[in-house]
């Protein structure tokens, strides 16, 4: 049975948030809030890193942060919109932040490759961090999955298997240690170029395939509500853009463009069910029907989400003009959906592409609101606890909340020099989520340093000074919450 993958060790987020006065109600379809979070709770000014010059995490505005949110941090993938205009030197790729904002973790994208569902999943009984890494390409990608241990080390590459390439759409892994991707393959049917969607189960660590569907085997070209002369070249007829587990055990399945929900035999791959769109099989209760949906999540027994676009791309017909998370709940007896809820973000906010939920442990909401560059958390109520924007011209696939411990296992980075009677230290330790504070070591010989002053964590960076007096050398220590010393920077060389 798979509902959520959660780390179990708790990460408390670090002190001294700045918080803004509630205001609004619910936020669900029926909800009458219109007013927008204007308060900015913390915005990193945008820097160049001292210790590290390679690294420029992009600017996460927190628009809202109230009382009652989950505990944890933040996951996203900022990348560039296409189309956007080139900001010469920004980065973009997998970042974790806390609720002000801050940046506790940045890789970078390489080259024209880009990060896409960065979260933290379980494998082999441990919290892990994953994601997609690849090209992606008018909507689609080819690349593969990535799993790294709380060192930030690789453990495992996932690749599609048969001769395929993995889609950045889904990367979940199972409580069976298995990884359930997404594939978009060009063939024929009928005479016409068509993209079917296929799904895999693949064994972690051997790479073999345990389970392969087919769309073309059950859905029929007819089911889709694309366009055609939309696309050229080849008919993205299905579009699969989100799989999970249900606790029976069968694979559900989202496909954009039928308006549909499928599940999956998980063991023959065989279609079971179609719910929703042209061909469903159970009656769809008002406002139970999505449009160009993705991200179907399992809640429970016959219970599940997706984020509901309700408009697609440009000329494409829309449902509705706001996207949300919809709950649905099914009767396998009578055969109807029925909408147990909803969340609608107060800026009545509609993303043409991408987006997800994710139901947290104490029964909030986090939402990604895709092409928006959205993040959001509400209270079961309904009520808007945090928001948070990535720069102008950027977007994030997906957005994630969990807790998460980063131990990174090298030491920390560090910039040192004198100016007058001050040393001034720039510190950081990419990844180190337990770090409080810094303590900056000086002497005159490498042997003998001696405390020579203190910071709190601040960011990414930390820039602080110590007294010079005739110190030659410098290190600093990066302490936790009980002041206890996690490593230790090399010793730096101050020149005069």
């Amino acid at each position: 049975m798979i509902h959520r993958t959660i780390a179990h060790r708790l990460l408390p987020l670090a002190a001294g948030l700045a918080l803004v006065a509630a205001s609004g109600c619910g936020s669900d379809a029926t909800s009458s809030q219109t007013s927008t979070p204007t308060t900015t709770v913390h915005a990193v000014p945008a820097r160049d890193l001292v210790s590290r010059q390679d690294l420029r995490p992009p600017t996460i505005t927190i628009r809202r942060s109230d009382p009652g949110q989950a505990p944890g941090l933040v996951f996203l993938t900022p990348k560039k919109v296409f189309g956007a205009k080139v900001v010469p030197g920004a980065q973009g790729g997998t970042e974790i932040i806390d609720n002000q904002g801050k940046v506790r973790y940045f890789a970078p994208n390489k080259g024209h490759n880009v990060a896409n569902d960065f979260r933290v999943q379980e494998y082999e009984g441990k919290p892990v961090l994953t994601y997609w890494y690849g090209r992606q390409i008018e909507g689609t990608g080819r690349g593969y999955g990535v799993i790294l241990d709380e060192h930030y080390k690789r453990i495992a590459t996932i690749h599609a298997g048969n001769g395929l390439d993995a889609d950045f759409h889904e990367f979940r892994l199972t409580p069976e240690n298995t990884a359930i991707i997404t594939v978009f393959h060009k063939t024929t049917s009928g005479g016409k170029k068509v993209v079917e969607g296929v799904i895999q189960e693949i064994d972690v660590k051997t790479g073999k395939v345990l389970t392969e569907w087919h769309s073309l085997d059950g859905v029929p070209l007819s089911a889709s509500y694309e366009p055609q002369e939309l696309r050229k070249g080849s008919f993205d007829y299905i579009h699969l853009n989100g799989a999970d587990v249900a606790p029976d055990g069968n694979i559900l399945v989202s496909g954009r463009h039928t308006w549909a929900i499928y599940e999956i035999e998980r063991h023959t791959g065989k279609l079971l069910t179609t719910i929703g769109g042209k061909q469903s099989d159970y009656k769809m209760g008002p406002g139970a029907q999505t449009a160009w949906q993705h991200d179907v999540v399992s809640l429970g027994p016959d219970l599940y989400s997706v984020f509901d676009n309700g408009a697609g791309d440009t000329g494409t017909q829309a449902l509705r003009d706001y996207s949300r998370i919809a709950e649905i709940q099914l009767d396998p007896t009578k055969k109807t959906a029925t909408l147990v809820k909803s969340y609608k973000h107060p800026d009545g906010l509609s993303a043409g592409t991408q987006g997800n939920g994710q139901l947290l442990p104490n029964g909030n909401m986090f939402v990604g609101w895709g092409s928006k560059g959205v993040a959001s958390e509400f209270s079961q109520d309904g009520k808007l606890l945090f928001d948070a924007k990535v720069p102008k011209g950027d977007d994030t696939y997906r957005a994630f909340k969990s807790p998460w411990v980063g131990l990174p296992s090298g030491s920390p980075d560090v910039a040192a020099k004198v100016s007058g009677t001050k040393i001034t230290v720039d510190v950081s330790w990419n990844g180190a989520t337990e770090v409080r504070s810094w303590r900056a070591l000086t002497g005159t010989r490498k042997a003998a340093l001696t405390a020579a002053g203190r910071s709190g964590w601040k960011d990414l960076e930390t820039g602080f000074t110590v007294p010079a007096g005739s110190a030659k050398y410098v290190a600093v220590q990066a302490l936790d919450a009980a002041g206890k010393v996690l490593a230790t920077s090399d010793v730096q060389t101050l020149s005069r």
